[in-house]
């Protein structure tokens, strides 16, 4: 992000009709009903407002096991046909607590899509049943166990990259920061995710009613997820606690301007800038938390996720990840 482009501005035309039509219904906020509740109606709102379903694209479910549990993986194979293709894992967001492969399928349809790769997405335990470590155990097996898994799919598991949203997101960079030295990751993008669980910033106060998501939504979703906080301090939970990015593959970071999380994110960014070489931070001053699976009424969604896939796949591709993998030396 440049210094000539605002924290925040008017919001854009699809995300001003969201909150507009949220606040209409004016519905009681997440934290006053149960987690079910909420994922209820996450999982409705995504369903009513996401991307339509690309149909060129092949669906399958299965199980991979973890060390721990068995890991649910959604796949999605572009249907053109080619010798390989890459793999991207992808990690859904929800706080920790919503979320699963149906709110989040038909973004990763489209990411199938537009990367020309395979994405495969990740069904993670949520809190509070499976509060922290389990979704960034399940992140991190994830990323240990699904390429090797996959073999002889007709998948590249030398050309893998790794993405996710908000609660995603966050799990996503973990992953990447807990196997840096030994999954030769190609790539990374996160979209608006939290850094640090457990720091005061000037942007919660600017959202506490009006949103979808509001600051006591997150400290709600945190608690749910921490039983102590003072969990806050395991970077599992805060990656921006973790002493060294070094090592980390390009990543692109996707903050909003109108999200209670977004001097967090920002300031992940400018961290992962200096230590990351490759990293590219967008900022979208006009756009909202969330607006991913919002793709129906939010029209940059795609050119987002198309801009998205644009990094990733030049990542993968980059002479085939041969040099950044010394032909698995």
């Amino acid at each position: 992000m440049t210094e000539t482009i605002p924290l925040r501005t008017e919001l854009e035309a699809g995300a001003q009709f969201v909150v507009d039509q949220y606040r209409i219904a004016n519905p009681p906020p997440y934290e006053h009903g149960t987690a079910q509740q909420a994922r209820d109606g996450y999982r409705a709102t995504s369903l009513r407002l996401g991307f339509d379903a690309e149909q060129d694209v092949r669906v399958t479910d299965l199980t991979v096991e973890g060390p721990k549990t068995p890991l649910r993986v959604r796949l999605y194979e572009p249907e053109t046909p080619v010798d390989s293709r890459p793999l991207i894992l992808y990690l859904h967001g929800g706080g920790w607590v919503m979320g699963d492969l149906e709110t989040h399928d038909t973004t990763c349809r489209l990411l199938a899509k537009l990367s020309d790769a395979v994405v495969a997405a990740v069904d993670y335990r949520l809190a509070p049943e499976h509060p922290f470590p389990a979704a960034p155990e399940d992140a991190i097996a994830a990323l240990q166990y699904i390429p090797g898994a996959l073999a002889g799919r007709g998948i590249d598991t030398a050309r893998v990259a790794i993405a996710g949203d908000s609660a995603g997101g966050t799990l996503a960079l973990v992953a990447a920061i807990a196997l840096k030295d030994e999954a030769k990751l190609a790539a990374l993008a996160i979209f608006y995710p939290a850094g640090d669980v457990g720091r005061r910033i000037t942007s919660m106060d600017e959202f506490s009613s009006g949103y979808p998501l509001t600051s006591s939504t997150l400290r709600w979703f945190r608690d749910l997820y921490l039983e102590d906080i003072a969990m806050a301090g395991d970077w599992r939970a805060s990656p921006m606690r973790y002493p060294r990015f070094q090592g980390l593959p390009p990543t692109l970071v996707v903050s909003v301007g109108h999200d209670p999380l977004r001097d967090d994110t920002v300031a992940l960014a400018q961290r992962l800038l200096s230590e990351v070489p490759g990293t590219e931070h967008r900022h979208l001053p006009d756009q909202m938390h969330g607006f991913l699976t919002l793709g129906k009424a939010i029209a940059p969604a795609r050119s987002e996720l198309e801009h998205a896939a644009k990094f990733l796949r030049g990542a993968l591709n980059a002479p085939i990840a041969a040099e950044r993998l010394g032909e698995e030396a």
